[in-house]
């Protein structure tokens, strides 16, 4: 194995937050009270006040070339040290094995069994991979060598609504959320709404609640209304393991874990300081924003971008992932020039138990106590898959 984040550039990542002192090198104490419903509420103080112990990663493999990856959406790790993956680029799925190789990949575009319209998701389901195809509506169960069992529908057929399966329950009953849900005919900042939903074993759904989701700014003009991002918005994360998922919405200070019949097991408080991202900053961010914008973006978009409203502070948080024994790993906000990202892992019983770093751009896949599956993009903007376990600090004598 080979480290993935240089111990100098994490030790100087950490350095950046500001106001620590030798006193608040570890978090304070961390409070848990249950509330009259059961759930237990953790309060994990100001993670930007203090520095938790610190884990190294290491690098156990990284996706083969030949893989010739497109556009990645999902995956899962297997208890072997393998991954599985879903290419929706390639309407593929495959299983890397522990050098990083491909072991096997199925799937192709059509209407039959094991054929897909638009792959949208993986799920491990105790020995089972479940695969959504949003274009067909329907989920396609899988063994762990991508062998076909079955065929079932999941409820929703929408190609302007995507579905985000979040967990499937011991009856078949399957938790999702509805992204994206748009608003029209309106102007100025809002955001959108994201209900989040059951869907039993023959696709009838029911709603469990509403959540807020991304902030856009609407811009009318004779054209119409469009819609550009606003800088730093505040917008709904989630995270899904086999038997729990994870909502927060970062304009609050918690994230919520459920069960994976959807009622809320535990509640994680962030007592994070409001931080003002500054005219300089702004100026920079403005700066990534425009540079980032695709070469075939319309100069209509272009222009909406650049009036577009940056908030005046940073989001506590921006990322969420969590392991299948319910712990959470909170991704904390990368501020403007920022070169990583600092994670936080948060136990069952609601301790913080140390933290890591990943580049800011890096996204997670899938999370367990031992390792982490990561995507990024390369210099071409070609996908890259890795897999990545944790070195724990030493215990305090």
């Amino acid at each position: 194995m080979r480290p993935f984040l240089p111990a100098s550039v994490a030790a100087g990542a950490l350095a950046l937050v500001a106001g620590c002192t030798e006193a608040q090198v570890s978090p304070p104490p961390q409070a848990s009270v249950r509330d009259s419903a059961g759930v237990l509420i953790s309060d994990i103080g100001d993670p930007y006040s203090y520095r938790a112990p610190v884990a190294e990663l290491r690098e156990t493999w990284v996706s083969a070339e030949d893989a010739l990856l497109s556009r990645v959406v999902g995956g899962v790790l297997l208890g072997d040290g393998r991954a599985a993956v879903v290419d929706q680029g390639n309407t593929e799925i495959l299983v890397f094995d522990r050098d990083g190789s491909v072991l096997r990949k199925v799937g192709r575009v059509g209407d039959g069994p094991g054929e897909y319209r638009r792959i949208s998701s993986i799920h491990r389901f105790e020995d089972e991979l479940w695969i959504h195809d949003a274009g067909h509506a329907r989920w396609t169960r899988l063994d762990a060598d991508l062998n076909l069992i079955g065929t079932r529908p999941s409820g929703l057929e929408s190609y302007i609504v995507d579905l985000k399966p979040l967990t499937i329950g011991p009856n078949g009953t399957v938790t999702a959320i509805l992204g994206d849900m748009r608003r029209f005919g309106t102007d100025g900042v809002s955001r959108d709404t994201m209900p989040l939903m059951s869907f039993d074993s023959a696709g009838f759904p029911d709603t469990l609640g509403l959540w807020a989701n991304q902030e856009w700014s609407y811009q009318r003009s004779d054209a119409g209304v469009s819609r550009v991002p606003v800088g730093y918005g505040r917008t709904t994360v989630s995270a899904s393991s086999e038997r729990w998922f994870a909502l927060g919405d970062n304009a609050t200070d918690r994230v919520t874990v459920f069960g994976s019949e959807g009622r809320p097991v535990r509640s994680v408080r962030i007592d994070a300081s409001q931080v003002t991202i500054g005219p300089s900053e702004k100026e920079l961010y403005a700066a990534e924003r425009e540079a980032a914008i695709s070469d075939a973006a319309s100069d209509l978009y272009r222009e909406r971008l650049s009036d577009a409203p940056i908030n005046d502070t940073y989001p506590a948080y921006e990322a969420v992932a969590i392991a299948g024994d319910g712990s959470v790993w909170i991704g904390l906000t990368a501020r403007v020039g920022d070169r990583s990202r600092r994670w936080l892992k948060v136990s069952a019983a609601g301790q913080i138990e140390f933290e890591f770093e990943l580049p800011p751009k890096t996204e997670v896949l899938a999370m367990t106590n031992d390792a982490v599956l990561v995507k990024e993009l390369d210099q071409f903007d070609v996908p890259v898959v890795r897999r990545l376990e944790f070195e724990r600090p030493a215990a305090e004598s």
